[in-house]
């Protein structure tokens, strides 16, 4: 099983900035076998790769979140993989619970994830969802049914509905972190494999970043992972 990682990144000088390099150091600070991650950006001079980050020539907005997707998917489309992992910066990913969760799921008309609705559009979260390879090449051969005036888990919501693709969110875990709310460390099971951590103030993003940290520490402490 071969899986990429693709986090919504965005270069910002800021707290932004700080997220992916916290992801870096965390969650993504060791390798497991077949597994490989890449940060996708905008404001870039063109659409490349550069190490495990995707550099891509589209404006930063929420609207453009659509637009970034599929241009990152342009460029890594060719790499031997079963699944895309699709996840934020405000989010800590278990990889070990990832395998686990994906040995056995199905490695084609695979879309999985925390199961919205819209209207009466279902969507899957975009803060982490699952694609298999074939709808990865699916959704670039039909990329004109492609609604880009949403942000990119609602248009990827309202291309599967045309298109008939099923969702599910079979064994989908998620916790929901809101570091406003919390006390200690402990309210937080170290059961599932995604966290979603968000604060409601912008400017108390540092506290959503302190706490990625400490989820790191403690899943480190499970898996007995001494880390420098």
């Amino acid at each position: 099983m071969k899986v990429l990682f693709l986090v919504l990144s965005m270069n910002d000088g800021k707290y932004y900035s700080d997220f992916f390099e916290t992801q870096k150091q965390t969650w993504d600070s060791f390798e497991i076998d077949d597994f490989k991650t890449f940060y996708y950006f905008g404001n870039c001079s063109e659409n490349k790769i550069v190490g495990n980050e995707i550099h891509l020539n589209i404006k930063e907005s929420l609207k453009n979140t659509s637009k970034k997707f599929i241009e990152a998917l342009k460029l890594i489309k060719d790499f031997d993989f079963d699944y895309i992992v699709r996840t934020n910066s405000s989010s800590y990913i278990d990889k070990f619970k990832i395998k686990e969760f994906l040995k056995d799921k199905p490695k084609e008309n695979f879309i999985s994830g925390v199961i919205g609705k819209s209207d009466t559009i279902n969507f899957v979260s975009g803060a982490c969802f699952f694609m298999s390879k074939d709808i990865i090449n699916f959704i670039l051969q039909n990329e004109q049914d492609i609604d880009f005036n949403f942000v990119d888990d609602l248009s990827l919501g309202y291309f599967f509905n045309k298109h008939n693709l099923k969702l599910t969110n079979k064994d989908i875990t998620r916790f929901w972190v809101e570091p406003e709310h919390m006390t200690n460390i402990h309210q937080i099971s170290m059961d599932y494999f995604h966290y979603r951590i968000y604060t409601g103030n912008n400017m108390q993003r540092q506290d959503d970043i302190q706490i990625m940290k400490l989820i790191h520490k403690e899943k480190m402490k499970k898996y007995k992972i001494e880390q420098v």
